[in-house]
């Protein structure tokens, strides 16, 4: 709405100033010129406050000239600026944002079936090549990417160790796509957090017991060790007790 009003009211200073040039070389007239001059101090007036315009923390504006881009793209940056007709600006946010990628389910080498799913982290550094390509253009790559990532990386893999690749994949999904992501979408990678679940529920009861087994293992070695220990103390008790009782003289133990 406000691009539209920046352009009537460009258009329409030219054409009083235009008016009043033709008065003036053709029949001067100072009622029609006072007339003509306060129309067009109004009009002035309006379209500079409605040039305008206050660009958002965090965001960045790509200077256009009645819609299209300036070459060489010109940008600007957070707070006020006064952009009249012809020009406008088109806003994005440049702070960091997350993006969600597809969950993965894919088989390990030994057969056990796991989904893996992640976050991109990331921020837009040139907004010229972000504007070139579709939102939908860029996840369906990250989307691509990530299935590549994980079809070479954990299928080869057993669980055990798959579940330990978190930050391994993480890297390597990070490494594969800063490249496109800079140089086609004006993006720049920043991390990507991974998280790997198992699918199967056998697998995933089976490791729970085993976590609670290892649990019950340490309270029961730690309960033995004092049982231990206490045995150990009572025994010191009672020789030194049958030493006082026999009339010897305590030593220590």
């Amino acid at each position: 709405m406000k691009k539209n009003i920046n352009r009537f009211l460009g258009i329409a200073v030219a054409v009083v100033l235009v008016v009043l040039t033709l008065i003036v070389i053709t029949n001067f007239n100072w009622s029609w010129a006072w007339w003509g001059s306060a129309i067009a101090t109004l009009i002035t007036v309006l379209w500079f406050q409605n040039g305008s315009t206050t660009v958002e923390v965090g965001w960045e504006g790509l200077l256009l000239c009645i819609g299209e881009r300036i070459d060489p793209p010109v940008t600007m940056g957070e707070g006020w600026h006064w952009v009249p007709f012809p020009f406008s600006l088109k806003l994005a946010d440049c702070r960091e944002t997350s993006v969600a990628i597809d969950p993965l389910t894919v088989l390990t080498a030994d057969n056990i079936q796991v989904e893996i799913s992640g976050t991109l982290v990331s921020k837009i550094m040139d907004l010229n090549k972000y504007f070139n390509v579709d939102p939908a253009t860029i996840k369906q790559g990250i989307d691509d990417t990530w299935d590549e990532i994980i079809r070479t990386q954990v299928v080869v893999e057993e669980f055990e160790a798959v579940r330990k690749m978190h930050v391994a994949v993480g890297d390597k999904a990070k490494a594969a796509l800063e490249n496109q992501a800079t140089s086609a979408w004006g993006i720049k990678v920043i991390r990507i957090p991974v998280t790997i679940k198992v699918k199967t529920e056998e697998v995933a009861a089976d490791l729970e017991l085993q976590a609670r087994e290892k649990l019950q293992k340490k309270g029961q070695t730690t309960e033995a060790e004092n049982f231990i220990a206490l045995e150990a103390i009572n025994i010191a008790l009672a020789n030194a007790l049958g030493r006082i009782l026999s009339g010897d003289k305590m030593r220590p133990f």
